[in-house]
């Protein structure tokens, strides 16, 4: 993609990404500012943000997996924009490292340039060598001595070439940005190192042996207490022996199946399953009385029935019923 590159009516992108990065990067090289308006999976639809009546359209072609330029007018009325917002991360990243893969082919002057037109900043002299350097579009503001060799964003201090921010105060004060990199840069420094004799030696089994002792690791040393078994677990990492963390786990209702609650809150009516039958906590079929009775088990009607028709049975323990004869065992007849 380059700066002169034209559309035409009929062009093909393998895939809708290609044709939305090929765009967006026509673009930027040329100062535009383009707004997506319409974008789906198989077509996208771009016009100028200023609405100067630039307009593309790319779709998919039929059963093809190509994408063709099915509207184009490629002409655009407006200015050129400075501040342009489709320069992405994504496309900044990828012209930087396409431009500086091969940086071993480029001189220091073609880096330099680089350097200067890395952004609009303002200078401001504050007084002897100190400068404030601010950027045009936001609010970013450093400040540099050119005496001190330093600046508020380190990036001298650490790497000994001036940052984008020295380089302007340099360039305010018509002075030349070679004289403040560090001399262990130049090439008068590698020449001055590689330019003697390397002396060779030889292997390991070829060095000479010493009559002094052996030089030994030290000592193991155990230490008071018991040994450690468990690990060091980290600061927000809980620890229990007896029962596994509910930590990122979610909470799930075994009366209407859905999460974020459990049966005691749930007020929700319960989930139909398989056959029309409603998941109900089953009820304990011991019956429940008043604290401190104790309820007799429930009789079998069947026994009873079968012992009827003997005298006396059944008639031990119960009082006798209004017309009902008295028994021959009892004494108070």
């Amino acid at each position: 993609m380059c700066k002169n590159f034209r559309y035409k009516l009929g062009m093909e992108f393998c895939s809708l990404k290609e044709a939305k990065q090929a765009i967006r990067e026509h673009a930027v090289l040329n100062g535009r500012q383009v707004e997506f308006v319409k974008i789906d999976k198989v077509r996208v639809r771009v016009v100028c943000k200023k609405r100067c009546g630039f307009i593309i359209l790319v779709s998919k072609v039929g059963s093809c997996h190509s994408f063709r330029v099915k509207t184009l007018v490629d002409v655009h009325q407006c200015a050129r924009v400075f501040n342009n917002k489709n320069a992405n991360i994504e496309l900044v990243s990828k012209v930087v490292m396409d431009k500086f893969r091969n940086v071993g082919n480029m001189s220091t002057n073609q880096i330099m340039d680089d350097i200067k037109r890395s952004g609009n900043w303002i200078v401001v002299w504050a007084g002897g060598d100190k400068f404030e350097v601010t950027q045009g579009f936001t609010i970013e503001k450093f400040v540099v001595d050119l005496k001190q060799l330093s600046s508020t964003c380190w990036f001298w201090e650490l790497v000994s070439i001036p940052c984008r921010h020295v380089v302007t105060a340099i360039n305010y004060r018509l002075e030349q940005t070679e004289n403040y990199v560090h001399r262990f840069y130049k090439k008068e420094a590698y020449q001055r190192c590689y330019g003697e004799q390397i002396s060779p030696i030889n292997g390991q089994p070829l060095w000479p042996k010493t009559n002094s002792q052996q030089i030994l690791p030290p000592s193991y040393k155990t230490h008071a207490g018991r040994p450690r078994k468990l690990r060091r677990r980290e600061a927000d990492e809980t620890v229990s022996h007896s029962k596994i963390s509910r930590r990122n786990l979610k909470m799930k209702c075994t009366r209407c199946d859905q999460f974020s609650h459990n049966i005691r809150g749930c007020k929700n009516q319960p989930k139909k399953h398989a056959g029309g039958e409603t998941r109900i906590k089953k009820q304990s079929s011991r019956r429940k009385g008043p604290v401190g009775t104790r309820i007799a088990p429930p009789t079998d009607t069947s026994k009873n029935s079968s012992t009827s028709n003997t005298p006396g049975a059944g008639t031990r323990g119960m009082e006798p019923t209004l017309g009902s004869q008295p028994s021959s065992n009892n004494p108070t007849a």
